[in-house]
């Protein structure tokens, strides 16, 4: 909030396994990044199936940690003032459908009584937003086909194989600061 107005800090950046810098280290531990599966580039180990995963940094997934993906964190640090209001730690699945200044818009949005559920609150926003791309989605496909059939070619590259049903995997944490604060 500077001047009244309201503004997002990113503290991370998109940790994609096509950055370079994500890209390097993954192959030189034996990955690769690929689309074997439509959709997002993602990382597997070399000449196999897995992990599959659409990120370059995650906790727990040991068949990727053997491939260059790492749980080491990549943030920036701030000192909280009196301006900052909350923090939000989400995973892809947020971000992939929000923009940083879009969550601060509608965390500001939330009435105050609602708070305690914020969190759950833009994971639900999240997961309608999904469910609507996945609409977007089916609908493209369908048409593709209809094409396709129409004018009787064979090749479904079109979008015939991709997934419609996609729904990331969607966690936040909200941590509400400045809670004295009347501008909420």
């Amino acid at each position: 909030n500077k001047g009244g107005e309201k503004i997002a800090i990113e503290m991370s950046i998109d940790h994609k396994p096509t950055r370079d810098d994500e890209m390097k280290r993954i192959v030189e531990k034996g990955g690769e990044v690929s689309e074997k599966i439509p959709g997002a580039p993602r990382v597997f180990r070399k000449n196999d199936d897995v992990p599959g995963l659409a990120v370059a940094r995650s906790i727990g997934d040991v068949v990727a940690h053997e491939v260059g993906v790492t749980c080491e964190p990549e943030v920036f640090e701030k000192e909280l003032d009196a301006d900052d209001h909350f923090i939000v730690i989400g995973s892809d699945g947020i971000w992939d459908v929000f923009s940083s200044c879009e969550v601060v818009g509608y965390l500001f949005s939330i009435k105050e009584a609602n708070k305690p559920k914020a969190a759950e609150m833009l994971v639900e926003e999240c997961r309608n937003r999904w469910e609507v791309l996945n609409l977007y989605k089916q609908r493209y496909v369908s048409e593709c086909n209809t094409k396709n059939q129409d004018t009787g070619d064979s090749n479904k590259d079109r979008g015939g194989n991709q997934n419609v049903a996609d729904i990331d995997d969607i966690t936040a944490v909200v941590l509400f600061v400045n809670m004295e604060k009347d501008e909420y």
